[in-house]
């Protein structure tokens, strides 16, 4: 592809309008071609003709809302890589996204924020580096976090998501999920939607060399047993800020505005499309991601039965190199 993308971005709300922004600071290697607003009807005959166009090499869908997934379906029909915020909550869709990429090939990325915030990316620099040792379990609260731990825990890179349970209180006002893992790990994810409380992307971390908990903003290093002989358990509390800074993503260390984990996932984007690499959070990622959705609420509607993923990947994440 050419050294600069030409890229069409569909759906100029809040999302749309901050990603023009980005863009628009990197015009070295990407110029915004043609944007377009979908209507509040769901008519996309404007989106399918920015798609369409012959100067654009790229859309980025920006609508974070639950949709079907005809548009980027369609443009990858048409060679038009893809970028997308939001995505589909049908098991069923995320079939046929892959299915549509493994026919065409054309790249498509999920835009996941949170695997390029700074904090959780320099856990993922310490993950890579052992310093957790073997990790046997993960906390993530919300969706989005799930994205950094799938990551951390290499999925559809060697290892993927089995199973999910799902358990909901009353009036489904809060729901906990246990995800488990080919490798044998396990993933709780909470979700909250009844309860007062803040935004997060609260993530904690149990390994066999070390623990991290970002409710108390710590890491906990060494075995039980040193840990008490030294009573380093309180002492080392609250040293979170040292270890980003020690482990933070030179991109990060370069990058000093607010936004840069937004900036960061489109200059991936973009980067790929230049340098024809793969995408780092690809349509198999999307696929395992968005499923989580559909399979808690079919675990909850069944009396918190365990329910089965699919295999996204048909066998590659046994073969596929790691994050």
């Amino acid at each position: 592809m050419s050294k600069i993308i030409n890229i069409g971005v569909i759906s100029l709300g809040q999302c749309g309008a901050h990603i023009l922004g980005q863009l628009a600071s990197m015009p070295e290697k990407a110029k915004i071609a043609a944007v377009c607003d979908l209507s509040p009807h769901k008519d996309k005959t404007d989106a399918y003709r920015l798609i369409d166009r012959a100067d654009v090499d790229a859309v980025i869908i920006a609508s974070t809302e639950e949709s079907d997934i005809s548009l980027p379906v369609y443009a990858m029909n048409k060679g038009k890589a893809v970028g997308c915020l939001g995505g589909t909550y049908s098991v069923q869709q995320c079939l046929e996204l892959v299915k549509t990429y493994e026919k065409t090939k054309t790249p498509i990325m999920f835009l996941e924020n949170a695997c390029y915030e700074d904090r959780l990316m320099a856990i993922g620099r310490m993950v890579k580096a052992g310093f957790f040792g073997e990790i046997v379990h993960c906390d993530c609260d919300y969706g989005q976090s799930l994205g950094p731990v799938a990551q951390y825990l290499n999925i559809n890179r060697g290892n993927r998501f089995v199973s999910i349970a799902s358990f909901a209180s009353s009036q489904e006002g809060a729901v906990t999920s246990v995800i488990t893992c080919a490798n044998g790990e396990t993933i709780r994810l909470h979700l909250s939607k009844a309860t007062v409380r803040p935004y997060c992307q609260d993530v904690n971390i149990y390994g066999t060399k070390s623990t991290y908990r970002s409710d108390v903003k710590s890491f906990f290093e060494g075995r039980k047993e040193e840990r008490d002989k030294k009573n380093s358990w309180y002492k080392n509390r609250a040293n979170e800020d040292r270890f980003i800074e020690e482990w933070r993503d030179p991109r990060w260390k370069e990058y000093k505005g607010l936004d840069g984990k937004d900036w960061l996932a489109l200059c991936d984007f973009v980067d790929c499309l230049i340098e024809d690499k793969p995408m780092p959070i690809d349509v198999y990622d999307m696929a395992s991601l968005m499923a989580v959705t559909t399979l808690s609420k079919r675990s909850t509607q069944n009396g918190s039965e365990v329910v089965a993923f699919p295999d996204f990947t048909n066998g590659r994440w046994l073969y596929d190199k790691a994050f």
